[in-house]
């Protein structure tokens, strides 16, 4: 009978061990995504309510990407950059994060891991709401071609290339306006949308962002008497520029807001 007993014991313990190993095991196993947001600081979007709109979407993202924390048990990545006048020079991160992942082991348990990512939360907020709304504009140029080439390196970089799922949120006029282009000027017919990205592949600037899912927001919010043909030529010029680089950005995730942005869970 006692031998029975301790038979019986050990089964559960071994059970117990298997059940621990295997959630471990699942959790090791998520698929884990990075968002890189990039927020665009010239001057033509340096009217409050436009970064005041970039704040509240940003805490869209936030708050999403907390929520997939607990469904998932952490491990994901968020990035922040400001689209510059020459954003390949200043591309630096005012906001990275890697959300800690859960272990069952850890100090203070599911109610302390639950506190820090919340910190991290509103840390993030913090540190975006002195930036844009009180950072310096770049009053000039809107250098946003380089600002993807800034994104194809972190996503094709060692970090983040192994990631199941890659979000590109950007948010901008959409109006580059550099000493190469300036889309104020420029006509952008279908020809010469074709003519700028032939150009941009042949010099080696097309930046590699397949597997990317991408949302614009803030598509032309703060331009005041931009005729809605020059709007849409914008537009049509990003959907075509993202495709051949690429990247999966369609008309409904292209507005003056962020709107249709979720995570899996």
């Amino acid at each position: 009978m006692r031998k029975k007993r301790i038979i019986f014991v050990f089964s559960l313990l071994f059970s117990f061990i298997w059940f621990l190993s295997g959630c471990q095991g699942t959790a090791s196993k998520r698929k884990h995504l990075v968002v890189l947001t990039l927020f665009d600081v010239s001057g033509s979007t340096a009217r409050k309510e436009v970064r005041q709109q970039y704040l509240q979407d940003l805490e869209k993202i936030l708050e999403e990407m907390g929520e997939r924390q607990i469904a998932v048990g952490g491990g994901d990545k968020l990035l922040s950059a400001l689209i510059t006048e020459n954003s390949l020079a200043t591309g630096k991160f005012f906001i990275d994060i890697t959300f800690p992942r859960y272990s069952i082991t850890a100090k203070g348990g599911e109610r302390a891991w639950n506190r820090k990512i919340k910190s991290q939360i509103e840390k993030a907020k913090k540190i975006a709401e002195d930036v844009l709304l009180r950072g310096p504009s770049t009053p000039r140029y809107t250098d946003l071609m380089n600002s993807l080439q800034l994104a194809a390196k972190i996503f094709n970089g060692e970090e983040c290339k192994n990631f199941a799922y890659k979000y590109l949120v950007v948010f901008s006029d959409m109006f580059e306006q550099t000493p190469r282009y300036d889309f104020l000027d420029e006509k952008l017919t279908p020809a010469r949308i074709k003519e700028i990205i032939d150009k941009e592949r042949r010099e080696g600037r097309l930046p590699n962002l397949a597997g990317v899912k991408v949302w614009v927001a803030g598509a032309s919010a703060g331009l005041k008497g931009i005729p809605s043909s020059k709007i849409y030529q914008i537009r049509d010029f990003w959907l075509a520029y993202f495709s051949a680089c690429g990247a999966d950005l369609t008309n409904e995730r292209y507005s003056t807001t962020l709107i249709n942005f979720y995570l899996p869970q």
